[in-house]
C-alpha cells in the first residue's frame, strides 16, 4: 500500500472548508521509516505534503499542486492531467471473461484522437445514448493491467510484451462540469500512451478540479 501510494500515485488531495483548503491528509509530527501497509509517508525532508520525495517523475515536481480556485466546502481540489476521449459502446473482451456486473451498468469502451480502442469505462447504461460524445477524463493514479473482462488481448500501443510491461495505464475519472465544478461520472483505465499523444484537442493538460 505505502509503496504504491508514494510511487504511483501524484495528486496532493486538498478538502475546501469555508475560506481555505485544507489538506486531506496530514503529515504525522512523529517522523518514522514507512511499514509496508502504511499509507502515505511520515518522513520528513524533500517530499510534497504528503510525504512522497520531490525527486519521482510521477509526483510532477515542476508543476502546480496547491488550490488557486475559490474553496468550495465539501468538495475536493486538486491538479492533475486531463484528456478528452470519444465514448464507444465497443467491447474489447471475450463472453468468457464478461463479468455479472451490477444491473443497469455496462463497460464501455473509450477512443482516441485517431478512433482506436485506448481505455474502458463503466457507466450506467443509459450512456449508449451518448455514445459518440467526447469527454473528459483525469488521471489519478497509475494503474498496472486491464482485467480480463476488461480487455482480454495486448495492443500496439504498448511495445513491450505483455508480461514486461507494468503501470502503462492511468486510473482516470471521467467528469463533466456541472454548476460550477466537476462531478465524477465514472472510473476509467485509459493507456498512458493515449493520454500523451492520442488525446483529441486541446490534448492533455495540467489542470485545476473542483470535484463536487
Amino acid at each position: 500500500m505505502h509503496q504504491w501510494l508514494v510511487e504511483h500515485t501524484w495528486i496532493v488531495w486538498y478538502k475546501g472548508t469555508p475560506g481555505s483548503h485544507q489538506l486531506v491528509w496530514k503529515r504525522s509530527s512523529q517522523a518514522r521509516p514507512p511499514r509496508r501497509w502504511d499509507g502515505y509517508s511520515c518522513i520528513s525532508g524533500k517530499t510534497d505534503p504528503y510525504g512522497r520525495s520531490l525527486a519521482s517523475a510521477t509526483n510532477t515536481p515542476n508543476q502546480k499542486t496547491v488550490p488557486q480556485a475559490i474553496p468550495r466546502e465539501g468538495c475536493l481540489h486538486f491538479w492533475t492531467y486531463t484528456a478528452f476521449f470519444s465514448l464507444s459502446g465497443m467491447s474489447m473482451s471475450d463472453a468468457a471473461f464478461k463479468p455479472s456486473l451490477d444491473p443497469g451498468l455496462h463497460r464501455f469502451g473509450i477512443l482516441d484522437s485517431k478512433g482506436d480502442w485506448c481505455g474502458t469505462v463503466v457507466l450506467d447504461k443509459t450512456w449508449f445514448n451518448a455514445r459518440g460524445g467526447i469527454y473528459e477524463f483525469a488521471a489519478i493514479s497509475d494503474a498496472k493491467d486491464f482485467a480480463l473482462e476488461e480487455y482480454d488481448s495486448w495492443t500496439y500501443y504498448i511495445p513491450e510484451e505483455r508480461e514486461q510491461a507494468e503501470w502503462y495505464l492511468y486510473y482516470a475519472l471521467m467528469i463533466q462540469w456541472r454548476s460550477g465544478v466537476y462531478v465524477r461520472l465514472g472510473l476509467a483505465k485509459i493507456y498512458k500512451t493515449a493520454f500523451e499523444s492520442g488525446s483529441l484537442k486541446p490534448g492533455m493538460q495540467w489542470k485545476e478540479l473542483t470535484l463536487g
